[in-house]
């Protein structure tokens, strides 16, 4: 099993819910769990030690690896915050990649940068890309990565669409704004988060997430407009209204869900 960040500590009981239904419907034996940690922000590594502790005490005798986009300086402060449980691999000076073999048909390699930056926390995140089945499809995850290091591993990997594709930073503002902004086609994209807190319905923040969801789907339709299968986007925080949905679903083949939609499994052959 492989977790990919962590979410705020009130998304807890999902994540939990989560990891319990995959534990619960997988018809083998998980042996291994690789957390990994895209960089340390609190947005990402709220539930670091919870999940690490649940696992551990929930499905024991199992084996956890973690991977961390740590300074020396920056794993210290951390672990002021929480107990880091498990083997790991931090940030070291001129790391490039990490190659996981899973299994005979599932690889993962994740990305280091190729600097420790100390101005901007998101530039280290960690960018995971796992490959897998016999046709080798991808899942590519983004942190909250800038998109000049998100494509230049893909063009060096020669990664020109994908299976699963997570639009890094949230798809903030700062992403559709962000210079390199260019997407590859692929079967799901995924948005995590919100770029804002928007708790108050009558804040401006909301309509701002709902400016930042509209935006990223634009550029997924001008992405996805020569592909003939359906596209999934899926947005755990949902903002979008049900008839710009609907157009979406009608007018561009493109499915829009949130987590509090009934969809079951995506597919994505």
């Amino acid at each position: 099993m492989i977790i990919y960040d962590f979410g705020i500590k009130k998304v807890w009981k999902i994540l939990k819910k989560c990891v319990d239904d995959i534990f619960r419907k997988l018809k083998i034996k998980i042996v291994t769990v690789l957390l990994i940690l895209s960089h340390t922000d609190s947005d990402h590594y709220g539930n670091l030690e919870e999940i690490s502790k649940y696992i551990i005490q929930k499905y024991s005798p199992i084996h956890i690896s973690l991977m961390l986009p740590c300074s020396r300086e920056q794993f210290i402060n951390l672990s002021k915050k929480i107990r880091i449980i498990g083997d790991f691999e931090n940030f070291k000076e001129g790391d490039n990649v990490i190659t996981c073999l899973l299994n005979s048909e599932c690889k993962l390699q994740v990305h280091y940068p190729p600097f420790y930056n100390n101005r901007d926390n998101n530039r280290n995140s960690l960018i995971a890309i796992i490959y897998f089945g016999k046709n080798k499809e991808k899942i590519v995850l983004t942190g909250d990565q800038s998109f000049d290091q998100i494509n230049g591993i893909l063009e060096e990997k020669k990664i020109t669409e994908t299976s699963i594709f997570q639009i890094p930073h949230h798809g903030s503002q700062k992403t559709y704004n962000d210079y390199d902004y260019k997407l590859i086609p692929s079967r799901v994209y995924i948005i995590s988060g919100k770029p804002e807190n928007d708790e108050n319905t009558f804040t401006d923040n909301r309509l701002h997430n709902i400016t930042c969801q509209y935006k990223t789907v634009q550029h997924i339709i001008e992405t996805t407009k020569t592909q003939t299968k359906r596209i999934y986007v899926c947005f755990t925080q949902l903002r979008l209204d049900e008839n710009s949905v609907k157009i979406l679903n009608e007018n561009y083949k493109i499915t829009v869900v949130g987590v509090n939609t009934e969809l079951g499994y995506i597919p994505i052959n």
